[in-house]
């Protein structure tokens, strides 16, 4: 612990012109080529400059405890916690999510999904002036639906869609280029998840129907 605290204290001794933004970017590139004692040091100068930073102590723990000061790690993990106290329960939140996720069966957590897509499908194609795009079949299809509403801006579906406890995104998608390429201002995108079940995908068609009822 000794050792890592005298990187510490001299990283924040030898302070050059860079910002805590350049030490931070050295440190978390020092750190990828596991080079610790540089990475702690690194760190350690950019704390110099910006003390209240809860993730660069965050970092420097994580330094730490790679470089196997387990003591020192302790402490920059609980400074960090101190500078931003709901992080512990988003840690957490984190750890249950992980837990969850790994006592999944994905086998079956797949079907699922795709069960899911079918139904979903299925009921866009009986709401008139829907376009699915994509596969117009299960196959070389993930447990996602794009689609467009005639004469409806996805991101008013999906607001309408908001109102039904439904959540979904709207928009280019971060696809602009190719979207401008077919013409197309939008779409709607659903996303299937473990955790949805049939009653998530018949509020959303219902959420639909009344788009197409009220919005055109």
């Amino acid at each position: 612990m000794l050792l890592a605290s005298l990187l510490i204290v001299l990283g924040s001794l030898q302070l050059g012109g860079q910002s805590a933004s350049d030490y931070k970017r050295d440190a978390l590139a020092s750190a990828q080529k596991k080079q610790w004692d540089q990475a702690i040091v690194l760190y350690g100068k950019a704390l110099a400059l910006e003390p209240g930073d809860a993730d660069t102590h965050y970092n420097l723990a994580l330094a730490l405890k790679y470089k196997g000061d387990p003591q020192a790690a302790i402490k920059e993990f609980r400074e960090a916690l101190r500078i931003k106290p709901d992080w512990s329960a988003a840690h957490f939140g984190l750890g249950a999510a992980c837990k969850w996720m790994r006592g999944l069966d994905w086998t079956a957590a797949h079907a699922h999904e795709m069960s899911l897509v079918e139904r979903l499908m299925d009921g866009l194609q009986k709401i008139d002036g829907t376009q699915i795009l994509g596969p117009a079949s299960l196959q070389s299809r993930y447990p996602v639906v794009s689609f467009m509403l005639d004469g409806v801006h996805p991101h008013d579906v999906a607001q309408t869609l908001d109102s039904f406890g439904v959540a979904v995104r709207a928009g280019h998608h971060c696809c602009q280029p190719l979207m401008d390429r077919f013409d197309i201002d939008g779409t709607t995108r659903v996303s299937m998840a473990p955790y949805n079940d049939s009653t998530d995908i018949d509020a959303l068609l219902t959420g639909v129907q009344h788009a197409a009822r009220t919005l055109r």
